[in-house]
């Protein structure tokens, strides 16, 4: 938690003025970009060269995974929306961005925002509480989409977001069903969660398949 500064949750973040270089450390451009809305966050020291090296190690195995997966171009952009989002001073707009990655992760832009909140439940084993969680979140998206409704809490709403987006991120990355496009996932992720409801399902396919041959 911040103590009410509004600062960014990334840890290397970009300052107001900033320039773009190669490996060597030459400048790559003599452009200079300037953003005023940075200057509102309290400047991080840089990382050294041993903190940029363990993060290039532990990123090699993420990027050897994201070659493998079929919708590999889907879990990029939910990646860079994460990033993005995690780099604003403004808590809310960082919420509402991070409510975006989830909605992408579970394949339901373009659905009701419930189901975002049921698909996402459907990771966790007490999918009852966590549901309950998200559906007190989803509640507060629609109204500050809707009503421009402010809350003390969006920081505690922002982290918990966030934890939420990273399990579907860990989900993608960890499963080896063999999905072979986002909409399969989204698919997954509205089946039965309990194993009764689990065999009811399967013996309806299973007729089914009985009955077309």
């Amino acid at each position: 938690m911040s103590g009410g500064a509004f600062c960014p949750a990334n840890d290397i973040i970009l300052g107001p003025l900033h320039t773009l270089h190669d490996r060597s450390g030459e400048p790559a451009t003599e452009t200079w970009w300037y953003q005023p809305e940075l200057c509102a966050a309290p400047i991080r020291c840089s990382p050294s060269a041993e903190d940029i090296e363990e993060m290039e190690d532990f990123l090699s195995k993420p990027r050897d995974r994201l070659r493998e997966v079929a919708y590999s171009d889907v879990l990029a952009q939910a990646i860079t929306r994460y990033g993005r989002a995690l780099d604003l001073t403004d808590w809310e707009a960082a919420f509402l961005k991070l409510w975006s990655t989830l909605e992408l992760l579970t394949n339901s832009s373009r659905l009701s925002n419930d189901v975002t909140a049921k698909r996402t439940a459907y990771l966790y084993p007490d999918r009852g509480l966590v549901l309950q969680m998200l559906e007190h979140l989803r509640q507060y998206r629609n109204r500050s989409v809707h009503s421009d409704v402010g809350n003390s809490a969006i920081e505690t709403f922002m982290y918990q977001v966030k934890g939420f987006v990273e399990d579907l991120l860990n989900f993608h990355f960890a499963n080896d069903f063999g999905f072979k496009s986002i909409e399969e996932v989204g698919r997954f992720l509205s089946l039965p969660s309990d194993g009764d409801a689990i065999d009811k399902h399967l013996k309806l396919l299973n007729a089914a398949k009985q009955f077309r041959t």
